[in-house]
């Protein structure tokens, strides 16, 4: 899931740099920024969340709440081997925007389907 989550927010902020002026005149060199709509977080909702609305099952799946399925990635970011540095004075929302766009199965230190733990 996290290349589709990935490519989410890379289409999203491509779309928001590129612009088309049709009347010949110059683009700016350095664009007005926009926040972004897709961001990590935004994305990491669709996949989960967003995801069981979109096909009505959020009341089974999509959040950790009392009588819903619990599937769940345990996620460790300080692997010597990854891919992203890590800091101990990253925030936690720090650390998992580091996970989305360069983690990969080497932070992963448990594995939950069903509330049973697979790995």
């Amino acid at each position: 899931m996290l290349p589709v989550m990935r490519a989410a927010v890379f289409a999203h902020r491509t779309m928001d740099f590129v612009s088309f002026d049709r009347s010949h005149a110059a683009l700016p060199c350095f664009p007005e920024h926009k926040d972004a709509v897709i961001d990590f977080k935004f994305a990491y909702y669709l996949a989960t969340l967003g995801g069981a609305r979109a096909l009505n099952i959020d009341s089974q799946i999509g959040s950790f709440e009392v009588e819903k399925q619990f599937d769940a990635l345990l996620i460790d970011c300080n692997v010597e081997s990854q891919a992203f540095d890590y800091w101990k004075d990253d925030e936690m929302d720090i650390l998992f925007e580091k996970w989305m766009n360069a983690g990969d199965d080497r932070n992963i230190a448990g594995v939950w389907v069903q509330g049973v733990k697979v790995g």
